[in-house]
C-alpha cells in the first residue's frame, strides 16, 4: 500500500509539472499576450522547415520594461512538438552543458522552451 501511494504521488507530481505548460499554440499565445508580451507565431510549415517534421508550431514572445537608462528585454522561444518524446529527443540533441546567466533552456511536456529566465517562467506559470 505504501508503494502504491508513493507511485500515485509521483504520478500526480509529474502531471502537475507538465500541466504548467500551455496545451496548444493558441493557449500559449493568449497566455503570453495576457502577461504583456508581443507574440509572433510561425506557421507549421515554417516551423517544420526550421526544426523538423515532428514540430507542429513555434512562437517568439518579447516584452520590454523600463526606459532608456534601465531597459530590460525579456524573450522566450517555444517549439511545440507532436509528442513529449519528440520534444525530449530534440531537447537532448540541442542542449549544451552551460546556459548563459539569466537564460533558461527547458523541456515541458510537448514544448521545448528557451529564452530569458523571466520569460520562460512566465510561459510555464
Amino acid at each position: 500500500m505504501k508503494k502504491f501511494l508513493v507511485a500515485l504521488l509521483a504520478g500526480l507530481m509529474c502531471l502537475f509539472m507538465v500541466a504548467c505548460a500551455p496545451a496548444d499554440m493558441e493557449k500559449a499565445k493568449a497566455k503570453m499576450e495576457e502577461a504583456g508580451y508581443t507574440v509572433t507565431v510561425l506557421s507549421e510549415e515554417a516551423t517544420e522547415a526550421l526544426v523538423g517534421e515532428e514540430a507542429v508550431g513555434s512562437m517568439n514572445a518579447t516584452k520590454t520594461e523600463g526606459g532608456i537608462t534601465n531597459l530590460k528585454i525579456y524573450t522566450v522561444n517555444a517549439i511545440l512538438f507532436e509528442s513529449a518524446a519528440a520534444a525530449k529527443a530534440y531537447y537532448n540533441e540541442t542542449k549544451t552543458e552551460e546556459v548563459d546567466e539569466g537564460q533558461a533552456y527547458k523541456v515541458s511536456g510537448c514544448w521545448v522552451i528557451s529564452g530569458s529566465e523571466v520569460a520562460v517562467k512566465a510561459f510555464l506559470k
